[in-house]
């Protein structure tokens, strides 16, 4: 992360042009040229499901699918709103890499056995043709969000290069989240279409006594952080830019020890999807991980510690 220029949303403001030819509200429109408000619905399964994205669209609001689904059904749902939905499909960062860039000619050929009526080549031809482009199979843009917490890391910039040179415009992605203004920079040089901003309501919180771990491995109770000190995560270690107090009766105990409010997230791995093997690497535990919120946790879950 830049430590030199950190934002909260206290911070962010929308700023309007020096001088403008606009006389009355009247001739403001949010709309877009597809008639869609520029809001997309929370990638969260508490918000948004398969079920529900027509509601969402009915308000003119797209949605992102969430990581919640099997990697089979959110490439099925891609296929089966062919060609034109509003609405992305999350991904993870090694889900994206797997998919689009590693094996996209074994992707190319999933999503097709979807919709066989639009299918004009069959399986041997697509594997054995190695200068087969997505253009080919593929004759309208997908829309993907590569869905993590930290968009300021340099493999995901690497991991969109890769990706937009491979399928270039018939890939559209969105990713973030950014605090940095500088890497909106980066961002467009890269090729990300959609940046994620005001994501979350920030108020997700822990009770008072939580231990969390610091960069040098000690441990303090949550309210004794202050905003610059450096905390470790499982994705690496963070400089604290803001602390939030909160006061609220509705929390959440969670295997008896962690107490937080419903809508903290928690990373996990689907207990199918581990099935006897305990043992995986962090890359494999990437791979199949996601973040479920509190409220929604269940015994088809293991936490994954940090």
């Amino acid at each position: 992360m830049h430590d030199e220029i950190a934002l909260n949303y206290d911070d962010i403001t929308v700023i309007p042009e020096k001088i403008t030819t606009i006389t009355s509200r009247k001739e403001c429109n949010p709309y877009d040229e597809n008639g869609y408000l520029p809001i997309f619905a929370s990638c969260m399964s508490s918000v948004v499901s398969i079920d529900n994205t027509k509601d969402f669209n009915k308000a003119k609001i797209r949605t992102v699918i969430p990581r919640s689904y099997s990697v089979d059904d959110r490439l099925k749902y891609l296929a089966e709103n062919f060609p034109n939905t509003p609405n992305f499909v999350a991904f993870s960062l090694n889900e994206a890499k797997d998919l689009f860039v590693d094996n996209y000619l074994l992707t190319t050929v999933k999503i097709n056995k979807y919709f066989t009526k639009y299918l004009d080549t069959n399986l041997i031809n697509v594997l054995s043709d190695k200068n087969k482009t997505w253009k080919t199979e593929f004759q309208w843009p997908i829309k993907i969000c590569i869905d993590l917490a930290n968009g300021h890391m340099k493999k995901l910039l690497d991991l969109v290069k890769d990706i937009k040179r491979i399928h270039g415009d018939n890939i559209i992605i969105m990713t973030g989240n950014i605090a940095n203004p500088e890497t909106y920079r980066d961002y467009e040089e890269a090729g990300v279409d959609y940046c994620r901003v005001s994501v979350g309501t920030g108020d997700a919180c822990f009770v008072e006594g939580t231990k969390i771990t610091m960069a040098d491995g000690s441990k303090v109770n949550v309210e004794d952080v202050d905003k610059g000190d450096f905390v470790k995560t499982k994705n690496g270690i963070y400089k604290v830019t803001n602390t939030i107090v909160k006061k609220t009766e509705e929390t959440i105990k969670i295997n008896d020890d962690i107490e937080c409010t419903p809508n903290h997230k928690f990373f996990v791995v689907k207990k199918n999807d581990v099935k006897e093997n305990i043992d995986l690497t962090d890359e494999e535990i990437k791979k199949i991980g996601f973040w479920v919120e509190a409220s929604e946790l269940t015994d088809d879950y293991f936490l994954v510690q940090a």
